[in-house]
């Protein structure tokens, strides 16, 4: 139901944008650079998945790889249509908590550690792109 719904709202936004438009822009569009941007943001989705699986067993919330990367998939899903990814935090620390049985603050407290590890690498990321770029931009 949910891939129908999908496929649905995409072939609306479609017909909206004027298909021959759309068409004529997809047509120049390098196929390698789609490639590489679906692979980038998949390999951007694993590493949200890794790291929630790894603040869940920090926390000793054991899980199964695959459920994890599942409900890091909901939060990120939801974070697209509900205001804010705190309420995307929200709902996937409840949905961890239900089918688990455990605490809800205590996966409240997983999403906090896993924004901050997110932080953490964003911080040491720049750091090092910074580190690599500025020599070479100094004459």
């Amino acid at each position: 139901m949910a891939v129908v719904a999908s496929a649905g709202l995409l072939a609306f936004i479609a017909w909206k944008v004027e298909p021959v438009r759309l068409w004529e822009v997809l047509r120049q569009t390098r196929p390698a650079f789609v490639v590489l941007a679906f692979l980038s943001a998949g390999g951007g989705l694993l590493m949200v998945a890794c790291r929630w699986h790894w603040m869940l067993l920090l926390r000793g919330v054991a899980d199964r790889w695959w459920d994890s990367v599942r409900t890091a998939l909901i939060g990120y899903g939801l974070s697209m249509v509900l205001p804010g990814a705190v309420f995307a935090d929200i709902a996937k620390s409840f949905q961890h908590a239900r089918r688990h049985g455990r605490p809800f603050e205590e996966l409240l407290l997983v999403c906090g550690l896993d924004r901050f590890a997110g932080m953490l690498g964003l911080g040491v990321y720049g750091l090092l792109i910074a580190g690599v770029t500025l020599p070479l931009a100094s004459p």
